[in-house]
């Protein structure tokens, strides 16, 4: 299989979406899928078919990375080598959320930052923290969240999903009629981050199962979720949401 260009020159947020979705291409060829209800992206068979046959990043997920700075160190890549080391706590069998996320962030670093001389060493605060600046650690974000949902891509199912091109409005705590597949069912909201989660879950499927909250700030950045009062995610929802935030908006 013919290697993929490396980036050239500054790398932006634009040419991070178009080498990801370049691989997203080539993953949907591969797998011969012509109609949208075939797409489900399984991050094994990305890993097999895409990723390793044009980066070879071996991947790791038996060795316990420890802590940094008290802190879990959740991923790790090392340039030099080709591998890249995931903490088995997130890894399968077991199901945690952050795995997907932290799985293309790792790779991020692998693809586009292969002249770095030091290994990277990624824990909870430098992949879904609110607070650091790294350039690097935030366009390795940009990467697994173009990776994982491909603005097309999620746009093109949530409109299978609900049979809409309007975006969700959400007015405030009470019931909501939605149209799921055809189905109208009901949907008790409690609040903002409650009513974007249950918009988002029922498309994490078809995108590697990637968290909800990520999907829910992905159909907000696309404009297929809009919030008409003052309510914001709480805690929980804003330790991925405002780093995917960051790294959906141009570097």
């Amino acid at each position: 299989m013919k290697a993929t260009t490396p980036i050239k020159g500054r790398i932006t947020r634009d040419s991070i979406k178009a080498l990801t979705y370049s691989l997203i291409q080539e993953y949907i060829r591969e797998k011969g899928w012509r109609y949208l209800n075939e797409f489900t992206l399984n991050l094994k068979d990305l890993y097999e078919i895409i990723l390793y046959p044009h980066f070879e990043y071996k991947v790791v997920t038996s060795v316990d990375l420890g802590f940094y700075e008290d802190m879990k160190v959740l991923g790790k890549t090392i340039t030099k080598e080709k591998v890249i080391l995931i903490d088995p706590s997130i890894s399968p069998p077991n199901v945690d959320p952050r795995y997907p996320f932290t799985f293309g962030h790792e790779f991020g670093h692998g693809v586009l930052h292969v002249d770095a001389s030091e290994s990277f060493r990624c824990t909870q605060e430098s992949i879904f923290g609110r607070r650091h600046t790294n350039i690097r650690e935030t366009q390795a974000n940009t990467f697994s969240a173009n990776l994982f949902m491909p603005d097309n891509l999620v746009v093109a199912q949530f409109r299978c999903c609900y049979e809409q091109a309007h975006p969700f409005r959400y007015i405030g705590r009470r019931r909501y009629w939605v149209k799921r597949f055809g189905a109208s069912i009901p949907i008790d909201v409690t609040s903002f981050s409650h009513f974007c989660i249950q918009i988002a879950a029922p498309l994490c499927f078809r995108f590697g199962n990637i968290s909800k909250t990520s999907m829910a700030i992905k159909l907000q950045g696309l404009g297929l979720i809009e919030n008409h009062t003052n309510e914001e995610f709480d805690n929980e929802a804003t330790k991925i949401g405002d780093v995917l935030r960051v790294a959906l908006k141009k570097l």
